[in-house]
């Protein structure tokens, strides 16, 4: 390897005024050549626990994300010792690099990179900047079987608009249907959502012990399809009693997908379903029109016009501008929010709505996105069904998220 070597500390970056940040040793980090096909590059940390993420720059310039994929040791994690060391195999084309140094970035926890990435058999976690940086990138199978790949929505403080005007083809604001009343709203806090619905094989991984640490088995295509699973299978029953969001907040069953996510002998992450304002955000990504993409809605959603009358695999089709895909199409995903008895808003502001608050005895839910089986005026970024918390069928699925803490407060 023929690599001229350079020391370069980066600060970690200052991201919270109300407490002390970890920062990168000014003159800690160390750059080696261990091997012919290995590099380690160490350092020092103040103020841990820290995010770590690396960069590798060449005469000053970064090398690309993508070229940092095969990364171990300290990195794309949450460190909590004062003394790091990350292990770096380099590809064919860096290793003749010259004048390389590496940066070392340590970010404070409410603070984390763009990416999220859940291995399902393992329980582990890690960060990466962007979706360049995720091993394989995203659009791997292992990304909709064996693992769970999550995106930063950054929501926090912008206003925006939900569900869409009346003039809008389409517009539907019966109660049993969900409001589309367009109304100004306001998220308080970033969160992660994942970038596919929940699959056939994740909703395997997760449910059953021995699923995740037998052997893996090869990914057929079912894997890869939208799992049937219900407002239920993911939270548990809610009652007058019990996992009644919003009156009980977060509250899940343990024995459902979101309570065995949470098991910390396991994941130990508070994953949830979004609530309809976050999943509205999150597909809209900026968009204001009936859809978040100019073209033609069979570009981006599986739906009566290109659909056949079935679900098809996730991940197929063109993502929206956060790299979210199936966000509408392919299956309905339910979402926290009650259905209503009525009109849930007069079109006034709203901070982080919850969506009716009151315990409904049937118990319907709100599901989002649209299906194949309609055609565009219901698959449409503002659109919302009501159904009833355990029907589980080809038609309904879900989407999770977790609090860029990984906790609920």
């Amino acid at each position: 390897m023929k690599m001229n070597l350079v020391l370069f500390a980066f600060l970690g970056v200052v991201l919270s005024a109300n407490a002390l940040s970890p920062t990168v040793v000014k003159d800690s980090v160390s750059f080696k050549k261990h091997s012919p096909n290995k590099v380690v590059v160490t350092y020092e940390l103040e103020n841990a626990p820290a995010i770590v993420t690396l960069d590798v720059l060449a005469n000053g310039v970064s090398i690309g994300e993508d070229k940092l994929t095969e990364l171990s040791g300290d990195v794309n994690k949450l460190v909590e010792t004062s003394r790091g060391s990350i292990t770096w195999i380099p590809g064919a084309g860096e290793k003749n690099l010259t004048n390389v140094a590496a940066v070392v970035t340590a970010r404070p926890v409410s603070a984390p990179p763009d990416y999220l990435v859940v291995d399902l058999r393992s329980g582990e976690h890690s960060y990466y900047v962007s979706s360049n940086a995720v091993p394989g990138g995203v659009t791997a199978d292992v990304y909709k079987t064996d693992k769970l790949v999550m995106r930063r929505i950054p929501a926090r403080g912008v206003p925006w608009r939900m569900g869409s005007p009346s003039d809008e083809t389409g517009h539907e604001s019966r109660a049993g249907r969900g409001t589309e009343m367009p109304r100004m709203v306001t998220l308080s806090e970033d969160y992660y959502i994942a970038i596919y619905p929940l699959t056939v094989r994740q909703q395997k991984n997760i449910s059953d012990e021995s699923y995740h640490t037998a052997e893996p088995l090869s990914v057929t295509e079912n894997d890869r399809m939208p799992a049937d699973c219900s407002y239920s299978d993911m939270r548990g029953s809610p009652t007058a009693t019990a996992f009644d969001w919003p009156r009980d907040g977060h509250q899940v069953n343990g024995v459902a997908i979101c309570g065995r996510l949470r098991n910390p002998d396991y994941v130990g992450i508070d994953f949830d379903l979004p609530t309809s304002a976050q999943w509205e955000f999150a597909c809209r990504a900026g968009t204001t029109g009936p859809t978040y993409y100019d073209g033609a809605l069979t570009n981006i959603a599986w739906t009566s016009d290109n659909a056949n009358g079935t679900k098809h695999p996730v991940g197929l089709l063109i993502p929206n501008a956060f790299g979210l895909y199936d966000m509408l199409g392919n299956k309905m995903e339910f979402v926290l929010d009650n259905r209503p008895s009525g009109a849930v808003s007069d079109g006034s502001p709203a901070l982080d709505p919850l969506g009716p608050t009151e315990h409904r005895s049937d118990n319907h839910r709100i599901l989002r996105g649209g299906s194949f089986a309609y055609g565009a005026s219901d698959n449409r970024s503002a659109w919302a069904y009501g159904t009833g918390y355990g029907t589980s069928d080809q038609y309904r699925g879900a989407r999770l998220m977790c609090p860029v803490s990984l906790k609920f407060e």
